[in-house]
Parts: C-alpha cells; structure tokens; sequence
C-alpha cells in the first residue's frame, strides 16, 4: 500500500492528493479561526448593538467570499479523487 500508514488503502490517487486536501483544508481553518476571533473582538467591544449587527453582517459576507474559492476548490479536488479507480 503506498499510503504510508493512513490506512485508507485507497492507493496512489489517494496519496497524490494528500498534500493539497490538506493544504486547502488548512487555508480554510484558517480563515474560520480568523474570523471566529473577528467575531468575538466585535462582540466583546462597547459598539452598540445595532452597529454590531451592521459589522456582524459585513464581516460574515468577508469570511464566506475568503473560505468560498478554497471549498469550491476542495470540492474540485473531492471529485477528482472520486474519479480515480481505487488501488487495492
């Protein structure tokens, strides 16, 4: 098996898209981390309730345009490795 102890046994498709899932899947915990700590900078402030819907709102739109390209990505690549006829 060349899935160096994953022990997914699905084989060299499997292997070769290792490396980007997880770099994408990186990428994507990062933006939610950073916009988690957005988030509580903003809950924790003294602006008034109404602002902070206003900045909530705008601040979810930043975070799903950075994460969207990197899950369509990672949606590209997840098809990619369903292609692949798995090796035994």
């Amino acid at each position: 098996m060349s899935d160096r102890g994953s022990g997914s046994g699905f084989g060299v498709a499997s292997t070769a898209l290792n490396v980007p899932i997880k770099d994408v899947l990186q990428r994507i915990c990062a933006i939610d981390l950073h916009h988690e700590v957005e988030i509580l900078n903003l809950e924790n402030s003294d602006i008034d309730s109404n602002s902070k819907d206003v900045l909530k709102k705008t601040l979810r739109e930043e975070y799903e345009d950075k994460r969207r390209p990197y899950v369509d990505f990672l949606n590209a690549l997840w098809r990619q490795y369903n292609r692949h006829p798995f090796a035994a």
